[in-house]
């Protein structure tokens, strides 16, 4: 969960600030002073971000609401229940231990437990499961984006991954809109050597923003897609995309605007020069010593030849 609140969070502030960005470059000469219309607009949408995030971060794991997310219960060394059945595996089990169930199509895990445990009454031990909940359905616990129609959870999942879509679209279309308006703005001014750089930088920047936010997004949606209409299991891939490629790119997107990696790369490039520059002045100046040394030393044997003779 805690995962997920921080890849949303990301999310949604890259989704404000750029829209933020839009709006600001799009009306230039508004106002800038702080209203109190413009405050509370801001803290409502804050805090509807933040209860937005914290929902979708924890409902999926509170017991109330098992029934929507729970995939399975896993009974370590039990040969009756293999691996973690579904709901639907231990109703058969079930029926066929207390014959036809009336209302299986209604049953609750709370009851299936029962009914489990009512057919170890013998075993003094009993039966004891482990639930596979929502956040452990790999070998990390991360959020289930890649649900099948038999997923209980298959509706929220979609739901998710469809508005993060639209937020990562937000980013892009408003990202677009900058681009657009700031290559009007340049062409309109004096095109002058520094504005030029200026403009250029910021384009450069901008068409970076987007290739990442589409070669992040657009390959985990598609194979989202894939896997719920059970055409490509992208199951191996999950946790490439949920651990590393995602949450990478949601860090790295307020580095490329603020121009932090072009700043170390000239730090570094300077840094490098300098010390290249300065080991070859060294290796210079010795050689032209030694050179130099060569020099006197041929013209005192020249002249101790000569006094000799």
């Amino acid at each position: 969960a805690t995962a997920s609140i921080g890849s949303l969070t990301s999310l949604f502030t890259m989704a404000l600030l750029s829209s933020y960005r839009f709006y600001s470059i799009r009306h230039v000469f508004a106002s800038r002073s702080v209203t109190r219309k413009s405050a509370a607009c801001m803290i409502v949408t804050l805090v509807a971000m933040g209860t937005c995030v914290t929902v979708i971060s924890f409902v999926p794991i509170m017991g109330r609401y098992e029934n929507y997310f729970l995939n399975g219960i896993f009974y370590p060394g039990n040969l009756l229940f293999v691996g973690a059945p579904s709901k639907s595996q231990h109703i058969e089990v079930l029926e066929v231990y207390y014959g036809r169930l009336s209302s299986k199509n209604r049953l609750q895990w709370n009851a299936i437990r029962e009914l489990v445990g009512g057919m170890f009454t013998h075993d003094t031990t009993g039966i004891h499961g482990n639930d596979m909940s929502f956040y452990g359905n790999a070998g990390v616990c991360v959020f289930k984006y890649f649900v099948t129609p038999n997923d209980p959870q298959h509706v929220f999942s979609l739901a998710v991954l469809t508005f993060n879509t639209i937020l990562c679209g937000v980013v892009v279309m408003s990202y677009t809109g900058i681009y657009l308006l700031s290559r009007q703005t340049m062409g309109s001014l004096s095109s002058s050597r520094d504005s030029g750089a200026r403009g250029s930088g910021l384009e450069r920047k901008i068409s970076l923003i987007i290739l990442t936010d589409f070669l992040s997004w657009m390959p985990f949606i598609g194979l989202c897609v894939l896997h719920y209409l059970e055409v490509y299991d992208g199951t191996p891939h999950y946790e490439l995309f949920s651990l590393l490629v995602l949450p990478v790119n949601s860090v790295i997107n307020p580095i490329i605007y603020d121009d932090t990696i072009g700043s170390v790369v000239r730090w570094t490039r300077d840094k490098v020069v300098g010390v290249v520059s300065a080991r070859v002045t060294t290796i210079q100046n010795e050689l032209n010593m030694s050179r130099k040394g060569s020099g006197m030393v041929e013209k005192e044997k020249s002249y101790t030849e000569t006094t000799l003779k």
